[in-house]
């Protein structure tokens, strides 16, 4: 909370959604989504031109669809609002789970993992 309120107090430039989701959920999930970002297989995917926060903004987009129990519903009332639900849901959910429990954490990364290592394999790295 306090990169925001520095913010508004000192005038700066606004935040971004993003931002302000970051700012006000923030736990082992905004932590993973951190992680993500600067991951290899993913600057294999992005390249190393995308701002961190753009890159972040499309993985919670891809962990807010799977988590979406209809995907007709994906992005319903708006994909703000849906991003805000899962950081909120999955920081609660995984500060539960225990520093050994690496089986959630594979069963949450993998997929994602997999299928960004198809992109690259698929269509190259990008530049």
């Amino acid at each position: 909370y306090l990169e925001f309120f520095k913010r508004i107090q000192g005038g700066g430039t606004p935040m971004s959604d993003h931002e302000l989701r970051r700012a006000i959920s923030t736990g082992p999930f905004t932590q993973l989504l951190d992680d993500l970002g600067t991951a290899e297989t993913v600057k294999r995917v992005f390249g190393n031109t995308k701002q961190g926060d753009y890159i972040q903004e499309l993985l919670l987009r891809y962990f807010s669809s799977i988590n979406c129990q209809d995907i007709s519903q994906f992005g319903k009332p708006s994909i703000k609002q849906q991003g805000l639900e899962t950081m909120k849901k999955m920081n609660s959910e995984m500060k539960g789970w225990s520093t050994e429990d690496t089986a959630k954490m594979d069963d949450l990364v993998k997929p994602l993992m997999k299928g960004l290592d198809f992109l690259v394999d698929l269509f190259g790295e990008h530049d």
